[in-house]
């Protein structure tokens, strides 16, 4: 028997903020937050430099592994909202916040249903707007809680959730290293504009070679018909 949940809510900043409020009184973790809050003011100032959504969209794959669909989970972010976070302050601080949370609320939905004895076959969570989060859980029950079947389920839900972590991180990495390939790539671009009467004389350049970059500057022109 299959299982599907739909609920719509508040962002889980507001969760974390109210557990700040909390423990402001114990050093420790008042310090952990400050230091989680710190991190998210700086990824929101670093990425009010970009121009474009497509250029934060890269931003943000680069930077958060809960963005690789692993093991049955993902989380989506959606188009407009995506747009608004690079441009709007206080929407990249609220996306960016939340998508620094997920990869543990992840394993709390997945560990949380195994202690009542449902496996988790998917999970989405979806960014649909500023302060609205939407999520999509499929699974099917397999043990009454508490019983000695219900706790091997919830065992190999933890190390699910360590595989699908080890596998985002080595996803994430893969994908940093791709973009400074490109970016390396991009830094040493050059380019040569050749300007031909007919294919005839573009052939003749390309057999003459003259079609190869150079190393002495980034655009040059050749214009066959001069």
């Amino acid at each position: 028997m299959s299982l599907e949940i739909s609920n719509s809510y508040s962002n889980y900043s507001n969760t974390e903020l109210n557990r700040e409020k909390e423990t402001q009184k114990t050093p420790e973790i008042s310090a952990k937050y400050q230091q989680k809050t710190t991190k998210s003011a700086n990824s929101t100032a670093q990425a009010q430099t970009y121009q474009s959504t497509k250029e934060y969209s890269e931003y943000l794959n680069s930077k958060y592994s809960c963005l690789k669909p692993a093991n049955g989970s993902s989380v989506v972010i959606n188009p407009n909202l995506l747009a608004k976070a690079a441009s709007d302050e206080k929407t990249a601080e609220w996306l960016e916040y939340n998508l620094s949370l997920m990869p543990d609320v992840m394993d709390k939905i997945y560990e949380n249903a195994a202690q009542r004895g449902s496996r988790i076959i998917s999970c989405e969570v979806s960014f649909d707007g500023y302060d609205s989060m939407s999520t999509i859980v499929c699974g099917v029950f397999e043990a009454d809680p508490g019983t000695d079947e219900a706790k091997k389920l919830l065992e190999e839900v933890r190390e699910k959730n360590k595989e699908r972590r080890e596998k985002q991180d080595k996803m994430l990495e893969e994908n940093k290293e791709r973009k400074q390939d490109k970016e390396v790539r991009t830094k040493n671009l050059k380019e040569k504009r050749i300007i031909s009467s007919d294919v005839n004389s573009l052939l003749n350049m390309i057999a003459n070679k003259d079609i190869i970059v150079g190393n002495s500057t980034n655009i040059t022109s050749i214009d066959t018909k001069a």
